[in-house]
């Protein structure tokens, strides 16, 4: 499951998209809400489709508070997160 989930590899040359802007709070509200909904899906056996969304969605977010910690940790660090 090393494959990163692609939104146009079913919609090649897809015409729409859509873009969400979040403050931090609403980002961890959200991962915990995916990070119990994910926990669910792991309780059938069977790989499939939304899993695999759920997983890659869960560890997007992950990255997102994670990169927000750092740099509010690190606020003069010359690194670019």
């Amino acid at each position: 499951m090393d494959t990163e989930f692609d939104p146009f590899e079913d919609e090649v040359g897809a015409q729409w998209c859509a873009e969400l802007r979040m403050g931090i709070k609403e980002a961890k509200m959200l991962y915990n809400c995916i990070r119990v909904y994910s926990s669910l899906i792991d309780l059938k056996d069977e790989e499939s489709e939304e899993k695999e969304y759920m997983n890659s969605l869960k560890n997007k977010f992950f990255a997102i508070i994670t990169e927000y910690d750092l740099q509010k940790q690190f606020p003069d660090s010359k690194l670019d997160f």
